[in-house]
């Protein structure tokens, strides 16, 4: 009989053992989840938006969509989050720009006709390909608004810290990936084996812009309490609207937006 537990024991084992490096090796099929399909902002209902083909340091090409402000409005750099492409973001640009405001939407490489694979190296080199091409068309770092939606959430807090903007806006922000996925994949050492981590938390307090967070409290993708301790760490000046009810996706109605817009103004 011992024998046969000890014999179903190895063998639990290494059944563990074969799950946990099949994560590993395939942890980023499982972190991000790209849409690569090419669509034209037309086809999505953003009009008058630039299509643009973006060389990265590394030798990525990416595609992103462009609608410069109107008169002394900023200008979002929109981080999207892991799921779809830009496409899927067409609403939130609309909205921005029929408010006066520019939009830089940027497809992450692997992402929506964007070469390469995604990383959280990559992914940052992306952002800062944005920044350049922004700047090379004059806009300022007070001119530019960082807005990191979830995993989006990583890239643009790493970005802020290394290229300050007027302002930053994180929506369903979390602590960590690492942090999101040990939630899920509780039986695994998550933390301690993710390659891709997005720790914000680490970094959070060297900000130096003003920073506006939006979080659903129903949230089940990205907990709610994470980006409440994101918030609580990071400096002042800032500012949390907390969507009563509201999902990882938020609706950014009228009201949401008139509190963007009062936050803005007093950046």
């Amino acid at each position: 009989m011992l024998g046969f537990v000890k014999q179903v024991a190895v063998f639990g084992a290494v059944v563990y053992v074969a799950m946990v490096a099949a994560l590993f090796l395939f942890q980023r099929k499982l972190q991000y989840f790209p849409d690569t399909r090419v669509i034209e902002p037309e086809a999505v209902g953003l009009t008058g938006a630039q299509v643009l083909a973006l060389e990265t340091a590394d030798g990525e090409r990416l595609v992103a969509w462009y609608v410069p402000a109107r008169g002394q409005h900023q200008t979002f750099v929109y981080f999207h989050g892991n799921a779809g492409s830009i496409a899927f973001r067409a609403e939130r640009a609309k909205a921005a720009t029929v408010r006066g405001y520019g939009i830089l939407l940027l497809s992450y490489r692997g992402y929506g006709g964007s070469t390469g694979r995604p990383s959280e190296a990559g992914l940052v080199e992306d952002a800062r390909t944005a920044i350049t091409f922004l700047k090379a068309q004059g806009l300022s770092a007070n001119q530019l608004v960082y807005f990191g939606e979830s995993l989006g959430s990583g890239v643009a807090v790493q970005l802020a810290i290394e290229e300050p903007p007027a302002a930053v806006i994180l929506e369903a922000p979390f602590t960590s990936a690492a942090e999101v996925g040990a939630r899920t994949y509780w039986w695994v050492p998550v933390r301690p084996l993710l390659k891709d981590k997005y720790d914000s938390l680490s970094r959070i307090a060297a900000l130096k812009a003003p920073l506006l967070v939006v979080h659903g409290t129903a949230d089940n993708v990205v907990p709610f309490e994470l980006g409440r301790t994101l918030f609580n760490a990071a400096p002042q000046p800032k500012q949390m609207i907390e969507v009563e009810g509201g999902a990882h996706s938020v609706e950014f109605d009228d009201t949401l937006w008139s509190q963007i817009s009062s936050f803005l103004s007093s950046s």
